[in-house]
C-alpha cells in the first residue's frame, strides 16, 4: 500500500484504485467481528472506486 500511495504523487489514477482495492479486500478480514462496520467500509470503498477522478 506505500508503494501505492507513493504512485499517486505523479497522478496516476490506478494507484488510488489499486488502494482502495486493497482497503476493500482487507475490509472483508473483519466481517466475522465487526459485520456493520465491515459492510460499511466495504460499501464506502466501493462508492470511492465508483466516483469520477
Amino acid at each position: 500500500m506505500t508503494l501505492g500511495g507513493i504512485a499517486q504523487f505523479p497522478g496516476a489514477t490506478r494507484a488510488g484504485v489499486v488502494g482502495v482495492g486493497l482497503a476493500m479486500l482487507a475490509s472483508f478480514l473483519g466481517i466475522p467481528y465487526a459485520p456493520f462496520w465491515a459492510v460499511l467500509l466495504i460499501a464506502i470503498n466501493g462508492f470511492v472506486m465508483c466516483a469520477p477522478f
